[in-house]
């Protein structure tokens, strides 16, 4: 059953907090981003040990498979998930010019987005896009507590000297899922000092997955080599802390 986002989308637009590394022009993005209890549906067996992951993509635009695989890996490492479904489903969406804004995406989840919480299972919805976020700057937005948005062109584009594209995907599709989970410091504060003063709700350690530079077109000039697709230490322990209800 479809749920109308018009209510949400008029709170987004009233509220406000700063975007990290997504620039200001995006404030009203993490204003959805007060995640709440949501969080705790995704790290917690009680009460939703099943998992639907939704991903409705722009034909041509699939998840690659091991992105897929490596997500269902780094869920079961840090959750209680026992039970994890995949549902894909494809579309067709005439995009004049070539951008998504946040209002686009919210109206994309409402007409495609089959699947919400409810019973024993929590849901993870994606949308697989062409083109760029309507700042230019993102490869994937975690707009909602439970919808995440991969703008699969910009990662092709963003592919740099010996690092893949599907290197990128694997890291963008982790650091958003992570953002999900509540990191770092989403209605919640860390026993650690990791959160990036400049790029709130992100890592300051470059090889944690939830880097600031991972879900940006800034990912080849500010790392190295591959980015890191996994969890740090201090991600990890806030995860235990969550799940637990410590923090």
């Amino acid at each position: 059953m479809k749920r109308s986002v018009a209510v949400m989308f008029a709170a987004l637009m009233v509220a406000s907090l700063a975007s990290g590394c997504l620039g200001d022009d995006e404030e009203g993005l993490n204003s959805l981003g007060q995640w709440g209890d949501d969080k705790y549906v995704l790290l917690r067996d009680d009460p939703y040990p099943k998992l639907i992951i939704e991903v409705d993509y722009i034909q041509g635009r699939n998840i690659d498979s091991q992105a897929k695989n490596l997500l269902e890996q780094r869920i079961d490492q840090v959750t209680d998930k026992t039970d994890i479904r995949w549902v894909t489903d494809s579309f067709t969406y005439d995009n004049d010019d070539d951008k998504y804004s946040l209002e686009e995406l919210l109206e994309l989840t409402e007409k495609h987005r089959d699947h919400y919480k409810g019973g024993d299972t929590a849901v993870i919805h994606f949308l697989y896009l062409d083109g760029e976020f309507s700042n230019g700057n993102a490869l994937g937005v975690a707009y909602t507590s439970s919808s995440i948005a991969i703008f699969k062109d910009r990662i092709e584009d963003a592919e740099f000297l010996f690092v893949s594209a599907q290197d990128i995907e694997k890291a963008v599709v982790v650091h958003e899922f992570g953002h999900l989970c509540g990191l770092i410091n989403k209605d919640y504060e860390s026993e650690h000092d990791h959160e990036d003063a400049d790029h709130p709700h992100h890592s300051n350690n470059d090889e944690s997955v939830m880097y600031w530079a991972i879900e940006t077109v800034d990912i080849g000039t500010q790392l190295s080599g591959e980015p890191p697709n996994d969890f740090d230490s201090d991600d990890k322990d806030d995860l235990r802390g969550l799940k637990k209800g410590e923090l």
